[in-house]
């Protein structure tokens, strides 16, 4: 979806086929918050200080994770999991901050139906 202006009927099918093979195989699948950091946290290579009110404003701008791939998912009962490719100290240090802004992007009433993988 990174590529991908909007979410249409194809981007829908593909959805729903990435959903089957993930709940055929146990696959869960990663709401990857790198895009979040890169975009609120770490534009043009380098930290802000922005404002939790202007990180939020940058949200708007933000194409994943993608809420329609995510409200598809939710009808499939899919283990999911946050995750995020780690290369700055800031990224961890964010950790709660960037998945509340996923949950913002998503919509809680589709987070709260997503099936949250718990640790073994």
């Amino acid at each position: 979806m990174k590529s991908r202006k909007s979410f249409g009927e194809v981007e829908a099918k593909v959805a729903h086929m990435i959903c089957k093979s993930a709940k055929k195989y146990n696959i869960p699948l990663e709401i990857n918050l790198n895009n979040i950091f890169n975009t609120t946290y770490y534009e043009n290579k380098q930290y802000n200080h922005d404002t939790i009110q202007q990180q939020k404003e940058k949200l708007k701008n933000v194409i994943y994770p993608c809420k329609g791939f995510w409200e598809i998912a939710a009808d499939y009962n899919i283990k999911v999991l946050y995750g995020m490719d780690v290369h700055h100290r800031g990224q961890i240090l964010l950790w709660n901050e960037l998945r509340e802004f996923a949950n913002t992007i998503i919509g809680k009433e589709t987070i709260n139906k997503l099936n949250f993988k718990e640790e073994d």
